[in-house]
């Protein structure tokens, strides 16, 4: 294992206890590495509840009386157990009150200084940012006209052709009548940055759409190819129909599909497409090639061929459907592209941060909480002002 596997191992390893996910055997391997020397002992040591509680205290977001008695009473406890080797467990109700997640630097040998030397929040952060997070989309007819939809709105929206257009409880669904003669009528869907929905196409199959995402869609599907045409990131559940291929036509990349379960994820700038298979079978082609994929697996298609991913981290895929961030040995563009659409703010770079991130986030944190969780890990530094996400080095 080369040193970048491993740090990475290490990483992972420690956040999963933290997470309280550990194996016996995983913990084994935990307890060897932070045997192995000092440095690697004041590292792990560095990540528990006390420092964390320390660290903690300079949010708001975990501010109530009872859940600070109970993170005491957890210091405490470890205080007194202080003989034990093993990284005290963290339990869920504590991330929910931290109302972020634990945060652990991907590059886990960096010296790090003792104090911040960070300029004073106040100084940095001139406004709060709280997150959309809206049940809502953009429907455009096929005669071209546009309507907002969100979760408030209740019953018929209104016929296309023979379909019966509604919306309940902040799903767009679509109930097909016969048939219609003649050309097929398309509906497009798209979201908002800092926006979600989920609909349902004519045919049963299920849709969730991501913020700054879109579907195209016939509004019956009159051939054995149900074809849609997708933007951004979607997760969907095809329902099975007998001889009839779903097909989902993304950035280049052509998705075949029966009865399964997968998320499309459309990379910014690059247009690259991520295929995360959940359940079932699917195929994804480009420029001639196609490549298989089974249930667990993942594929990046790209202009020059596929790479694929047999063991594949489903937590990640799944999270935003969850309300959670969860980044995985993420650069910064990575984490700031899912944070700039889910909070509709744009981001300048000051300053190029080279290091990769293990984060767990709740997506309903303010803005200036999350980044102030990621300034935790002293590799990076951020100023806020008005929509505007500025990324820098720390001060020295």
């Amino acid at each position: 294992m080369n040193n970048r596997d491993l740090e990475d191992r290490i990483v992972a390893l420690i956040v999963k206890s933290l997470k309280g996910e550990l194996t016996g055997e995983e913990q084994q391997e935990l307890d060897r590495w932070v045997s192995a020397s000092a440095q690697n002992r004041l590292f792990a040591e560095r990540f528990t509840p006390a420092f964390l509680l320390d660290e903690l205290q300079r949010f708001e977001s975990v501010d109530t009386p009872a859940e600070w008695r109970r993170l005491q009473h957890r210091r405490e406890k470890e205080r007194v157990e202080k003989a034990k080797t093993r990284l005290v467990t963290l339990r869920t109700w504590w991330l929910a009150a931290a109302a972020a997640v634990i945060i652990v630097a991907g590059v886990w040998w960096i010296n790090r200084p003792a104090e911040t030397g960070l300029p004073p929040v106040a100084n940095r952060y001139q406004n709060e940012i709280d997150p959309l997070n809206r049940q809502q989309a953009l429907l455009q007819l096929s005669d071209g006209r546009e309507m907002t939809v969100s979760r408030e709105q209740e019953g018929i929206l209104g016929r296309e052709g023979n379909t019966l257009v509604r919306n309940v409880q902040g799903r767009l669904e679509y109930e097909a009548g016969a048939t219609a003669a003649g050309d097929s009528l398309f509906n497009t869907i798209s979201t908002p940055r800092g926006a979600h929905y989920r609909l349902l196409l004519p045919d049963g199959t299920a849709v969730w759409l991501n913020n700054a995402s879109s579907i195209r869609f016939p509004v019956q599907f009159k051939s054995l190819e149900r074809r849609v045409q997708v933007t951004g990131e979607v997760y969907v559940e095809v329902q099975p129909a007998p001889g009839s291929s779903f097909i989902v036509e993304v950035g280049g990349a052509e998705v075949r599909a029966a009865g399964t379960r997968f998320n499309i994820y459309q990379q910014p700038k690059n247009g690259r497409v991520l295929t995360t298979l959940l359940e079932g079978a699917l195929s994804v082609s480009r420029r001639g090639a196609t490549q298989a994929l089974k249930a667990g697996q993942q594929v990046l298609s790209q202009p020059d061929g596929f790479v694929m991913a047999d063991s594949v981290d489903m937590e990640m895929v799944s999270g935003w459907r969850k309300g959670q961030f969860v980044f995985r040995k993420a650069n910064m563009e990575e984490m700031m592209w899912e944070i700039q659409r889910h909070y509709d703010v744009e981001v300048i770079y000051q300053d190029s941060i080279p290091y990769r991130f293990e984060a767990y986030i709740s997506r309903s944190v303010p803005l200036s909480k999350l980044l102030q969780m990621l300034e935790l890990t002293r590799l990076v530094q951020f100023s806020l002002e008005g929509r505007t996400v500025t990324v820098m080095k720390p001060a020295s």
